[in-house]
């Protein structure tokens, strides 16, 4: 009789690193000849993080639509389904950045009815430093400003952490670091806090040990929450997803590492211009020759490439997921007009084949358990 399978569910503010922490997981559990697959989680569709997988040849699932908490029963069955056709050792999970309370809506349940075929290794919360620092003055209770909502749900993801993961810790200096690691253990006092870096994978062994080995806790008390204040938090970020196709005008083609930073440019001017805040910006480009991967989740940092083709296509496959918090129809146009400047620098035409612009409903969690039974 086959082992449970063990299934790692890792939350976070958008922007924190949590893609990147898990591709590269796989890579280390790979080496170790562990069996591992994927599952990308969204309110929207067209992901650059499945993408992206798919590109590394990881086994990857998604849950679309909602959260994991709004669509669980798609959740089991999306880790059923990996289960029977790639037998993986242990499913990595990451759920949507502007999601909380996950220990009460998605472990538990897990736990109680399906605790016979999942063995749940602790919830994990990933942390990227320079947003714990940009909204640390608005940690306190909020007063009603979209920075402090987004202060508040941000609290609320580092409290529930049963593990939590300060990622990024290569930007550090030391003494930053240890101020950052004492403020985070001051929010989550009984959480195991593990410093690391994804990007040079400083100590991420450490974080994969933690997920190999330990239970999630059964004695957590339930996360303390507002969901009224938890909703107006989430509805401070526009969604907007973009899937198109970029193609040459001429018979030189284009490099899409071109294409790429000059529509990054345009929109790091654009979005600095609102002020707002950016949960994160990415884009991935798919052409015969290879793809291109960029982030950016703060707009006074140079976008992090994941992967960089400089190969000259004739056409590549476009995918945009941008939550920022501005209005949805003004993050639309921004991308819109950066896809236009980008076009007319590298004689390109992008036809944008599906675009969608929202801001997230009120999450309705289909379980939630407040204490272990």
């Amino acid at each position: 009789m086959r082992q449970r399978v063990r299934l790692v569910t890792v939350g976070g503010l958008l922007g924190a690193g949590k893609t990147t922490t898990m591709l590269k997981t796989l890579d280390i559990l790979r080496l170790r000849g562990i069996t591992a697959a994927y599952i990308a989680n969204d309110q929207g569709e067209g992901l650059v993080d499945t993408a992206y997988a798919q590109a590394s040849g990881a086994p990857v699932a998604e849950v679309l639509r909602g959260c994991f908490c709004c669509r669980f029963d798609e959740l089991v069955e999306t880790i059923t389904r990996l289960v029977d056709e790639q037998q993986p050792d242990l499913i990595l999970a990451e759920a949507v950045g502007s999601c909380a309370d996950l220990v009460s809506t998605v472990i538990r349940p897990l736990r109680r009815f399906y605790g016979d075929r999942f063995e749940l290794a602790p919830y994990s919360v990933v942390v990227d430093p320079r947003r714990y620092q940009s909204l640390r003055d608005a940690l306190n209770p909020i007063s009603g400003t979209p920075l402090e909502q987004v202060a508040y749900l941000f609290r609320k993801q580092i409290e529930e952490g049963q593990v939590v993961a300060l990622n990024k810790v290569d930007l550090l200096a030391n003494a930053e670091r240890v101020t950052v690691l004492r403020g985070l253990a001051a929010l989550a006092p009984t959480a195991h806090l593990i410093p690391y870096s994804a990007q040079t994978a400083e100590n991420l062994e450490a974080l994969v040990e933690v997920w190999l080995g330990e239970s999630a806790s059964d004695t957590q008390p339930a996360l303390e929450i507002d969901y009224d204040l938890y909703a107006e938090a989430e509805a401070q970020l526009a969604w907007v997803n973009l899937a198109g196709r970029v193609e040459s005008l001429g018979d030189t083609g284009f490099r899409p590492s071109d294409w790429t930073d000059e529509w990054l440019s345009v929109i790091s001017r654009g979005v600095c211009a609102t002020g707002a805040l950016v949960g994160h910006i990415k884009l991935h480009m798919m052409t015969p020759a290879g793809h291109t991967k960029a982030s950016l989740v703060n707009t006074d940092d140079r976008p992090i490439f994941a992967s960089r083709q400089r190969t000259v296509v004739d056409r590549g496959e476009l995918l945009v997921n941008a939550r920022v918090a501005v209005d949805p129809q003004l993050m639309r146009e921004m991308i819109v007009n950066a896809v236009q400047v980008a076009d007319s620098a590298c004689g390109t035409l992008t036809s944008m084949e599906h675009m969608e612009a929202f801001r997230p409903a009120r999450p309705q969690p289909v379980h939630r358990i407040l204490a272990a039974t």
